[in-house]
């Protein structure tokens, strides 16, 4: 796969990402709910699918995937007890610092090659 697409693969995630901070914001909880096995799916996907990604950044995808499963486990418990969600401070700048993260991904991917992958592969 070449450096474009896993850039797209990366902006797609982020997208996503942005989607439940907003949910978020706006207490939509069940919405974002909805998202967020598909966004560690996503992650896990740039992360095992993209050969160029150094050790430290599969390593940030992988914790980001693990902050996610957290955030949609403590959703999901305060729901079911019929409370409104609350996210500690650093579940939501982990959700930011992940967001921001994918983003310097992608420019470091369109930037370079990655590694094995040529400008004319398709």
């Amino acid at each position: 796969m070449n450096r474009y697409a896993a850039a797209a693969d990366i902006v797609r995630v982020s997208e996503r990402i942005a989607n439940i901070r907003r949910l978020h914001a706006a207490r939509q909880w069940e919405r974002a709910q909805e998202r967020y096995q598909e966004v560690r799916l996503l992650l896990s996907d740039v992360a095992n699918r993209h050969e160029g990604l150094s050790e430290r950044q599969v390593t940030a995808i992988y914790t980001a995937i693990q902050t996610i499963a957290i955030v949609e486990e403590r959703v999901g418990r305060a729901l079911g007890d019929g409370r409104q969600p609350e996210l500690s401070d650093d579940e939501s700048r982990i959700l930011i610092n992940t967001e921001s993260f994918l983003h310097d991904l992608e420019s470091v991917l369109k930037a370079r090659p990655v590694k094995g992958v040529t400008l004319n592969d398709s």
